[in-house]
């Protein structure tokens, strides 16, 4: 690993792609459960998936608090702390929704109760999904619009000029 390369990056993508995936995963598990096609034990693989997302978003926080004050030095420190507290939401939210994932499994034979716990499980993923937007949209535009990237090009990104998409080099 190049010393000189931000940490962020690599950590960023994993709670983003599962945060997409939560809904449609524990919307499909919780059908396949209703419908008897899995034993309500399967739901255990929602909230695995879950507790992975909640704890890479924590390694992202991590290293982007580290990465930060390099980033400081190119970035007005305003939109680092709006992509700071996104992300923050963004972890929240993770952990709500892992807490919340239990509550099918505790309700046990109480199918009508665990139907809610469920359905509200997959309506706060849902939740969670766009919290993720935001925070990957706020870490968007600290590197494509602000110029986050120079902290570690050594060149001086120019975010108020426009670039030219119709000369391209070959």
């Amino acid at each position: 690993m190049d010393p000189q390369s931000p940490l962020h990056p690599l950590f960023v993508h994993l709670p983003l792609a599962l945060a997409t995936l939560a809904p449609a995963l524990f919307g499909a598990l919780w059908l396949a459960i209703r419908l008897r096609w899995l034993p309500l034990r399967s739901w255990c693989l929602a909230i695995a998936a879950q507790a992975v997302l909640v704890g890479s978003a924590g390694l992202a926080m991590k290293s982007g608090e580290e990465d930060a004050e390099r980033v400081e030095r190119v970035v007005a420190e305003a939109a680092i702390d709006r992509h700071e507290e996104q992300a923050e939401r963004f972890l929240g939210g993770g952990i709500a929704v892992l807490l919340l994932a239990f509550a099918p499994l505790l309700a046990g034979r109480l199918p009508r109760a665990g139907g809610i716990a469920a359905y509200a499980t997959i309506a706060a993923s849902v939740g969670v999904l766009a919290l993720g937007w935001a925070v990957g949209s706020t870490g968007g535009k600290l590197v494509y619009r602000d110029g986050a990237a120079a902290a570690w090009t050594g060149g001086a990104l120019n975010a108020q000029q426009p670039v030219d998409s119709t000369h391209r080099e070959h």
